[in-house]
């Protein structure tokens, strides 16, 4: 589940903080066709039951800058 989370965050350019508390390996796969324009989220909740929401976290990162 961290890896999805990996992959949705560099789509939606935004942290994704896997909830679901699975462990292991799934594979998830969601069919959209190529003639749609359904949305991937919408998809991947009833395909998969996995809901992406919109939240607050505390979130704790690194941040490097350069030596001066």
């Amino acid at each position: 589940m961290d890896d999805i989370c990996w992959d949705l965050e560099h789509s939606l350019d935004r942290p994704v903080v896997n909830e679901t508390e699975l462990e292991g390996a799934y594979k998830i796969e969601v069919q959209i066709p190529p003639d749609s324009n359904a949305d991937f989220l919408q998809r991947l909740r009833k395909e998969t039951g996995l809901v992406i929401t919109p939240g607050q976290r505390s979130v704790e990162f690194l941040q490097f800058q350069p030596r001066r």
